[in-house]
């Protein structure tokens, strides 16, 4: 079990804080992200709910303004990623889609 003194500590904390975290990896589910700029955006391919196992998110700080930018990752049925959105240092969301077509 976890303790006080080792990891996951109550992330959003350390986050939030001027600490030494300079990086935040979310894997299974996306219940990290409570920034609603940030979700699923069909495009051609339907998102699959059960990302167990994968990548959903990142955090990383930069360095000149301390703040967090946050990154999403979604995926297919076949756990492929499709879609990837990005927080910018603007405040604007950069969303990248990718398609698979082995006809």
């Amino acid at each position: 079990s976890y303790t006080a003194r080792s990891f996951p500590v109550a992330l959003e904390t350390l986050l939030t804080s001027s600490g030494t975290v300079m990086t935040a990896n979310y894997f299974d589910d996306y219940g990290w992200n409570s920034d609603t700029t940030l979700h699923f955006q069909e495009y051609k391919t339907s998102r699959w709910p059960n990302s167990k196992g994968l990548l959903t998110g990142t955090k990383v700080r930069n360095l000149s303004t301390n703040q967090w930018l946050a990154s999403t990752f979604y995926y297919d049925d076949k756990n492929r990623l499709i879609q990837t959105q990005s927080k910018n240092r603007y405040g604007q969301v950069n969303q990248t889609d990718q398609v698979y077509d082995f006809a």
